[in-house]
């Protein structure tokens, strides 16, 4: 009897200091813990951090180079590094793609809510509208619990149609698009994210520039690469 009751304090005891936890996040989150999943083997690895058919990418998924960015719309070194995403965009165009991926932080209670916009404004074909504005207007909403109210004026700013955001965002109509979040967070965890944000670039790791000048070294390196691939 001692025993079995050990072994449910073991049980039960995880959960209860994760509850804990969670219930330090604010009510508008949804935090994803840490499922201990199995290291994926490198073949299956590189399929996660190829252009996927559910990924939001700005360019030509077959571009020479394609960044792939997990992201915490929260964070405040991801709206910093906004500007220098854009700026590579303009300075490579065709020869470079970038993805972003969800990978809210239960550290930051507004995160899942800015993920959630995100996506309803990309049921009306406006995601990347919306993250420009999320990243650009980010101290406007963080860590405020009446985030909603600047999301839904960003979406009335971009033309949607309002009733149907909202929906989307807080009713059961929003369903699929938590599901579409939990999966790029369930993706971080089985490549090795270990904080936002968190670069690729053609399916390799990087560490995080410091600058625009090194994010481009990097990207010259890549081309130089492939082009001596096909050579």
């Amino acid at each position: 009897m001692m025993k079995s009751s050990i072994k449910i304090l073991f049980i039960f005891l995880p959960l209860f200091f994760f509850s804990c936890f969670s219930l330090r996040a604010s009510k508008n989150s949804e935090p994803v813990p840490s499922t201990p999943l199995p290291p994926l083997p490198p073949e299956g690895r590189l399929k996660l951090l190829k252009p996927l058919s559910i990924d939001w990418i700005q360019g030509d998924r077959n571009a020479p180079v394609v960044i792939i960015e997990y992201i915490d719309f929260e964070c405040p070194i991801c709206a910093a590094y906004y500007p220098i995403l854009q700026e590579l965009k303009r300075k490579y165009g065709d020869k470079l793609s970038w993805i972003i991926r969800h990978n809210p932080s239960i550290s930051h209670p507004e995160a899942f809510p800015a993920s959630m916009a995100a996506e309803a404004a990309g049921r009306q074909g406006k995601f990347w509208e919306m993250v420009n504005l999320l990243l650009t207007n980010q101290k406007e909403w963080s860590f405020k619990s009446s985030c909603t109210e600047a999301f839904l004026q960003y979406a009335k700013k971009l033309g949607l149609n309002e009733e149907q955001f909202k929906k989307d965002l807080q009713g059961v109509e929003g369903i699929p698009l938590r599901k579409r979040i939990l999966a790029d967070c369930l993706s971080a965890i089985r490549v090795g994210v270990d904080g936002n944000p968190n670069f690729f670039i053609n399916g390799e790791k990087i560490p995080n520039p410091s600058n625009l000048e090194e994010f481009s070294t990097l990207i010259e390196a890549e081309l130089i690469k492939r082009k001596s691939d096909k050579s």
